[in-house]
């Protein structure tokens, strides 16, 4: 698992479903897009929607500067960028992913599981691929587009 920091708090991604891990670039704004969404990067020829993940999961928006990482992320059938504060550790999942209770359905928050010592949130890729956009209709945006 990738091990984010957003806001102060950890979140963990499963390292199958992340692509690469890129620095902060011109983004390109997309119009009438969700809040959370920041806009377009052009990934070697590759549209991919950017999204903040403070924002996604309810928490104060970031500010990213230029050594912001993005979490390029494929999932339900499509590229997507996630805005950290920080990546902080990759690591195999140790323990089991323990299901919240109550967790509305839709959450991008799949459980939690421990992590030296802490509780990490691990977040649910495919629900975070139903909030992000499509770029185009057709092949944009689905994996494998523009390879």
């Amino acid at each position: 698992m990738i091990l984010l920091r957003v806001a102060g708090g950890e979140y963990a991604l499963p390292l199958g479903c992340v692509v690469e891990v890129v620095r902060m670039a011109a983004l390109t704004p997309a119009p009438g897009g969700p809040g959370h969404v920041l806009g377009l990067l052009d990934l070697r020829g590759r549209v991919v929607p950017v999204m903040d993940l403070g924002t996604r999961l309810g928490l104060a928006k970031g500010e990213p500067g230029l050594s912001t990482p993005i979490c390029v992320v494929e999932a339900g059938g499509r590229a997507f960028g996630l805005v950290a504060d920080a990546v902080t550790d990759v690591r195999p999942l140790s323990g089991p992913v323990e299901r919240l209770e109550g967790t509305p359905a839709d959450s991008p928050v799949a459980g939690v599981t421990h992590v030296g010592g802490r509780l990490v949130s691990v977040l649910d890729p495919d629900r975070l691929a139903g909030a992000a956009p499509s770029t185009e209709p057709g092949e944009a945006g689905r994996v494998g587009a523009g390879r």
